[in-house]
Order: C-alpha cells, then structure tokens, then sequence
C-alpha cells in the first residue's frame, strides 16, 4: 500500500468525533422539571452517538458563575455560544426551548456550531404532554443527529390513486300515514323544506342530507301532529303519521261559577267559570282544579285518549268560611269519600279526599297510605303535595323533598306550587 494512502488512513481513523454540549432548555417554570428530563434523555442519546463525544459542564469545572448563570437559563444568545466554545472547549452545541402551544407541548432544538454561531439543523416536535414527546424523541433525534437519514419519498415511488368521488351524507325519509288528505311539513339539515299531502296509497319517499328533521301535520277535524325523526347516511328513516281525533273535556257540577283552572298538553292553562267545556283538544293528561270561596277546592286529573269525550263532574262541600280552600270538618270528609268509594272503588279523588281527612286528623300513616292509593289511581296530582306533608310528619324529610319536587315538576304553576318550593328548600336546610 503506497505510504502516502496509509498515512491519510492512519490519521483519519485517529481523528476524534466532534465535542458537542446540550445545554438547559428555555422553559417556564411549570415546565422546569419536564424540560429537565428531556434534557437528560437528549445527553443520553448523544452519550450513545459514535458520531459526537459528549461534553458536560461538570466533567470540565471550567466555566465562571456568570456563564454557568447563563447556560443554566438556556443557552441562545451569540454571546453565550461563543462563550463557551473557549469555556468548554466544546465545537457543536444543541439548545432550544420547551413550553405549551395551545393544549399541546413544543419541543424546539437546534444544532449549532460554536464557532461559527450559525444553526446546522432544526427540530420541532409536538404532542400532548411531555410522555408523548418523549417517545417521539430518540427516532427524531437520530435523523437530527444524521444517524439516520430523512425519509424522502421518490417521486417513482409515490402510490397510484385511482377512486371514486367522495359522495354526499345522504339518506332516506320513507312516509305514510292517515287521514288521506292531511298536509304534512318537513324542515330540516342545510335548509330543507318540503310539503306534501297523505296518501294512504302512496308513500311519499324523498332523499336528503343526513341530520335531524322536524315535521308537522295537520287536517280538519283533526288534532295537529308533530314531531322529529332522525336521517342516518345511507340508511332510510320510517315516518308513520297518524292524526287523531280531538279529545272533547266537558266540567260540570256545583257550584255553578265556581273558578275551574286547567293546564295540559302543549302548555295549556284556562281559567273559566263552571261549567266549561273544551273542544278540538289533544289527547293527554290534563289537571283539573275547581275553588270557590266557602267551599272546599278539588282538584282531578283527566287522561285523555284521541277522540275521547270525556267528564268530570264535582260537587264542593261548603265549608262555613268565605275565605275558600279551608278544610271542611274532617270526619264528613271521609263519610263523603267513603260513600263515593262505596259506588266506585277505584275513584283517585275520593282517597285524595280521604288523605286530607287523615291529615287533619293528625292521622299521618292512614294519611300517607290513602293519598299513595290515590296517586296509583291518578288521582288528583295535589295528592303528591299532600303525600309530602305526611311523610314530612312521618319523620321522613328525605322522601318528602323527593315528593315535593315531583309535584313542582308535574304541577309549577299549581296554586301550592310556591309553598312546595319552599317547604323543600326548608327541608334541605335544616336536614
């Protein structure tokens, strides 16, 4: 082997790797301990490089209390680089910065030569949370450090696309119903509005974006219907409409202009005088209260089916006040409901009158066992206030906080509705 080659062989295989020195990452002080760690895994992988010798401020003890001040804030400025390329004696410097970005953390380093002050290369890596970018380092860190190269994708090797368009979220609305004749409209997803009348031999199908759609229907003599149906992408959503008959509610009874208050469906709330009668109304539960000053307030719920003519008959008892909604004497009370259970055994109204009796009476087990009879009955729906009276006298505050808010829900613009609220808010306070 000629001398010359030899020599150029010996001397390259004895030149030393380049010096190379990670110093602190600029971080906030949440960060600080992150950062830290992240420091140490990059040292950790730059000790396993054959390519660099990896340089320490502790190993060379070689640097003042202003530099070792500046290194331990990150190292960025020219001044410092250029500082410790005499200090440490190191050639190549990685520095950078760790913090958040939004919801995410940023990992942001450069390889710099000292004596040049001048980037080499840049890496940036990002994840979400400090665990994350860990695991993306060591792969990232062997390209930055040119153990690896950068993945570059040739252009004779870029895939071969061939597809079809990118179809529309489509589906299917399928109708039908009855009466024949009824209009119907639909809205819905990016604008949509269509009508169309029922035929009962005919289905009417459209298809349309996928999303939520509201209808509505209606007919004379018959009560509107309403509703929403749900259209999933590629997929047919069934809309059966079926329009009833209007309920007809007819009270009557004694004393004749006595105030009848009635709420239902789709807030509904009237008051009259008795008798009254409702027409063209939706099937449903409706609560029924009758008062009149010197007598006794009942109060009834009616449930309706589509096209039901239905009647509720009262007859207040007087109660030797004018002042209204004072309890007759209890024991005729219950001689009254006794009577009436005589007839009909399963009459919601008289055990809720039964109830009231107990409760006057001081009776509050019998109470509480006639107002729940009542209440399986549907009874009148006041029976859940009275119900929690006496569970409250029961000694039992947590089922009458329980009942209390469910007459509240059923009945919030009952004339004990305030009471009832108050009456929890009490119980909740002192128990």
């Amino acid at each position: 082997m000629p001398l010359l080659l030899m020599t150029l062989l010996i001397t390259a295989a004895a030149a030393p790797p380049p010096t190379l020195l990670v110093a602190p990452l600029q971080a906030a002080a949440a960060e600080r301990a992150d950062a830290d760690a992240l420091v140490r895994l990059i040292a950790s992988e730059v000790g396993n490089s054959p390519r660099f010798t990896l340089v320490t401020p502790e190993d060379l003890g070689a640097i003042d209390a202003e530099l070792e001040r500046q290194l331990a804030g990150g190292c960025d400025e020219a001044t410092c680089i250029a500082e410790l390329g005499g200090a440490l004696g190191a050639q190549l410097m990685i520095t950078g910065g760790y913090s958040a970005l939004g919801s995410r953390m940023m990992l942001t380093l450069k390889l710099v030569d000292i004596e040049k002050v001048r980037a080499l290369r840049t890496l940036s890596v990002q994840a979400a949370d400090v665990e994350g970018v860990a695991d993306l380092l060591p792969a990232k860190l062997a390209v930055f450090l040119g153990e690896k190269p950068a993945v570059q994708q040739s252009a004779a090797s870029a895939p071969v696309v061939d597809g079809a368009a990118v179809g529309a979220a489509l589906g299917w609305i399928h109708a039908v119903g009855s009466p024949s004749g009824a209009a119907v409209e639909i809205q819905g997803a990016s604008g949509f509005r269509e009508r169309f009348t029922i035929d009962t031999a005919k289905p009417w199908s459209k298809q349309v974006l996928s999303g939520l759609y509201h209808w509505k229907a209606w007919r004379d003599g018959y009560a509107t219907g309403q509703g929403e149906i749900r259209v999933l992408t590629d997929a047919t959503a069934a809309l059966n409409i079926k329009l009833a008959r209007p309920a007809t509610l007819a009270v009557v009874g004694s004393p004749a202009g006595a105030e009848v208050w009635i709420t239902g469906p789709q807030n509904l709330e009237l008051k009259r005088g008795l008798p009254m009668r409702l027409k063209s109304i939706p099937s449903g539960a409706y609560t029924v209260r009758v008062s009149r000053p010197g007598y006794s307030a009942e109060e009834r719920i009616a449930q309706l089916k589509p096209g039901e003519r239905a009647e509720l008959r009262f007859a207040l008892l007087r109660t030797g006040s004018s002042t209204g909604d004072k309890a007759p004497d209890p024991q005729q009370m219950l001689a009254e409901a006794r009577r009436i259970l005589a007839d009909n055994p399963g009459h919601g109204g008289a055990y809720f009158q039964m109830g009231r009796a107990y409760l006057l009476l001081n009776s509050f087990e019998a109470a509480r066992k006639s107002l729940s009879k009542a209440l399986a009955l549907q009874g009148p729906v006041g029976a859940w206030f009275d119900l929690a009276v006496a569970y409250q006298m029961l000694g039992d505050p947590g089922n009458a906080v329980k009942l209390l808010d469910r007459f509240i829900k059923l009945a919030p613009k009952h004339p004990k509705a305030a009471a009832a609220r108050a009456l929890a808010e009490s119980l909740r306070e002192l128990y």
